[in-house]
């Protein structure tokens, strides 16, 4: 099908769900030209819409141009929301006030709440349908206070958006942080666009994760979450792990950042770790794969073969890794670990994701399922070996209150006071 009827049959389409579905087969067949992704988000757009109204039980026919716009801020906010959940708030916000459209966007904006959802709508090119805009452009139909409050509102707002902007376009992002996309940039790789979540480097990928992702220990990495997930950078990436898996990349690599300011990958310092992207495997609807660590100088050059078989690979300065079990719950025990203890180990606070551990408590195992947030802890490797040989002891708290003689100098320090109850 050509661009042209494929626009046209987009447009067509009447539910999110043969939306969705059709997107995903475009986006496999790598046919999701600008124009098309274009149709694609402005179809889901008017489908949100009309979601919208029907649960507030309003015709979008029946509105004013003015009504018509606040619907089309609350569906934005839907669209846009990172699990589609719907504005439930303010729906029913609206209901408390008879379904009256001008009275919600009054007091939305005279409210002392933060527009949780301005920083959003704005990434997304849905600007004109903030709030606080919407009551500034209708001065004929809002209160003084109202449009003093949006005036006010607004520019704190852009202000705060300006600082963020200035502080991403150059390291660190925040304090001890530094920009992923622009480390990656320094070694010549280049995302596609700036929402994707990966970039390219001649016939090289390279895939941002987060730390919380990747097993370490054994060279593991959930690499693809779940096969509902609906955003359109999730096709993207489905995409090109199939590119890999066919070999048509020379080389794959993944890199793991955190959580920065709006979701940005950062890295918490300047050095940039590479893994090579190795064996690929589906396990239920998640894909893992075997991870090895790149040598520095292979980020500049130096190529890494994408392994498909499991076996050794060597570098090309002789290093050899070996692939090591996929084992899902592992993965998901240190993810867990990893949002419990916001990535630094409990006892020291050490941030490095590479020097830290999902340890198991004492009397809890793996095999047996204990594989929850509430049945480790994030430590850093020695002190995960210092445990489970009996050289330290925690406490129910899970502080540290008692180091054996022979590790004194190396541990007394993060001792808490108190007695340990044996």
């Amino acid at each position: 099908m050509d661009e042209v009827r494929l626009v046209k049959f987009v447009r067509g389409l009447t539910s999110l769900e043969a939306l969705t579905s059709m997107k995903k087969n475009t986006a496999d067949r790598n046919g999701l030209t600008e124009e098309i992704d274009r149709a694609f988000r402005d179809r889901e757009f008017e489908l949100f819409q009309e979601k919208t109204a029907d649960r507030l039980q309003r015709s979008l026919d029946l509105l004013t141009p003015l009504e018509l716009r606040i619907i089309r801020g609350l569906a934005a906010l839907w669209m846009t929301h990172e699990k589609r959940f719907p504005p439930n708030r303010s729906i029913q916000a609206l209901r408390n006030r008879n379904g009256d459209l001008i009275r919600f966007a009054e007091d939305v904006v005279s409210s002392g709440l933060e527009s949780s959802g301005y920083r959003r709508l704005s990434v997304a090119g849905f600007d004109d349908l903030v709030f606080e805009r919407v009551v500034l452009d209708n001065p004929q139909v809002f209160s003084m206070k109202a449009r003093d409050n949006a005036r006010r509102r607004l520019k704190l707002l852009e202000d705060s958006s300006v600082e963020r902007s200035a502080t991403n376009n150059e390291l660190p992002l925040e304090c001890d942080t530094f920009s992923t996309k622009d480390l990656l940039e320094a070694i010549g790789f280049r995302k596609p666009q700036p929402t994707a979540w990966y970039a390219l480097r001649d016939e090289e990928i390279v895939f941002l994760s987060w730390v919380r992702e990747a097993d370490f220990e054994r060279g593991t990495a959930r690499i693809l979450a779940d096969e509902g997930d609906i955003r359109p950078n999730f096709y993207h990436w489905r995409s090109q792990i199939q590119r890999i898996k066919a070999g048509e990349y020379r080389s794959a690599y993944i890199v793991f950042g955190y959580k920065g300011l709006d979701n940005a990958n950062v890295q918490r310092s300047r050095e940039l770790r590479l893994y090579t992207l190795k064996e690929i495997q589906q396990v239920g609807v998640e894909v893992f794969a075997t991870i090895a660590p790149v040598e520095p100088l292979g980020q500049h050059g130096v190529d890494h073969d994408v392994a498909s078989d499991g076996k050794e690979e060597g570098t090309e300065r002789g290093g050899r890794f070996t692939t090591a079990p996929v084992r899902p719950e592992q993965v998901a025990f240190r993810r867990a670990l990893f949002e419990r203890f916001d990535g630094r180990c409990a006892l020291t606070g050490c941030a490095v994701a590479e020097l830290l551990d999902a340890a198991h408590l004492p009397g809890r195992n793996w095999a047996l399922g204990h594989n929850s947030a509430n049945d480790g802890i994030l430590l850093r490797a020695d002190l995960h070996r210092a445990l489970d040989t009996g050289l330290i002891r925690l406490d129910a708290r899970l502080r540290l209150v008692w180091v054996h003689s022979s590790v004194t100098d190396l541990y007394e320090r993060f001792r808490q006071p108190g007695d340990f109850d044996a």
